[in-house]
């Protein structure tokens, strides 16, 4: 049967986000958390098992993200909101705004404009073995997609998941996260580029600053491990990390000048 609420939703795994209650729940909104704990206490949230056990908790979360349509084939609209994020009024009027004209709306990052930066920067930190990045990029750089091409806040994500371009758009974003680089902002814009999905672009969103009428971003629980610190410092070591961060997919053979 069609429900024809809006759905907002979250995932909290692994205890990298502590759920945050909501200070006064919209009527025509439905709240739903997917979670691997046992969540007691008034905060106003729907709570759900995680759909997929085969999954780590990284990947459990992407898989809640990016499958709106598989998880609320009853709901035409969702909006994903990150488990650290403290949502304020106003989040049914924003979504009849953001996806009045257009099945998707993004906000745009708040430091980087460029996928390429994007992966130097995430390398840097130790996401992952640079040749991961490097591998997947040069694939993007064979396919033309340019630099500077935008980039995107991944932590509110609203959607008319319905729409059959949003639906193979969650798919493919899915591809590349499983068989790739395991940073979601890298890819979305590759796909948005190659599959042309029309999206409204919002701006900044502000919620790192506290000026969001949305809502307000909490630290995460993400402890700094010392296989990510020496990750980080290799990366940062090799020729191949200089290139990536001036906005290059480095080809076979090529080094830093």
């Amino acid at each position: 049967m069609r429900d024809e609420r809006l759905l907002v939703y979250t995932c909290i795994t692994a205890g990298y986000d502590d759920l945050l209650p909501l200070r006064r729940p919209e009527p025509g909104v439905r709240y739903v958390c997917f979670t691997d704990r046992t969540l007691r206490g008034d905060h106003g949230w729907e709570i759900r098992p995680l759909p997929r056990d085969d999954l780590d908790p990284l990947s459990a979360n992407r898989y809640v993200k990016m499958h709106p349509h598989l998880l609320f084939p009853e709901h035409g609209r969702s909006v994903y909101v990150d488990g650290n994020l403290e949502l304020k009024d106003g989040i049914a009027a924003f979504a009849d705004d953001a996806l009045r004209e257009h099945p998707l709306a993004l906000f745009s990052h708040p430091f980087r404009d460029c996928l390429f930066h994007e992966a130097a920067e995430c390398a840097a930190i130790g996401y992952g073995w640079i040749w991961t990045y490097i591998a997947q990029l040069r694939r993007y750089h064979r396919d033309g997609m340019p630099a500077r091409a935008g980039l995107y806040e991944c932590g509110i994500l609203p959607r008319r998941h319905d729409a059959p371009q949003v639906a193979t758009l969650m798919e493919a974003w899915w591809h590349e996260f499983q068989g790739g680089i395991r940073r979601d902002q890298v890819s979305l814009p590759y796909l948005l580029w190659k599959q042309r999905t029309p999206f409204k672009a919002l701006g900044l969103s502000g919620i790192r600053t506290d000026d969001s009428p949305l809502g307000r971003l909490h630290p995460g629980h993400k402890p700094s491990t010392w296989a990510r610190t020496l990750r980080g410092h290799l990366n940062r070591r090799t020729p191949l990390f200089w290139l990536l961060a001036r906005g290059h997919a480095p080809q076979p053979g090529q080094t830093a000048a």
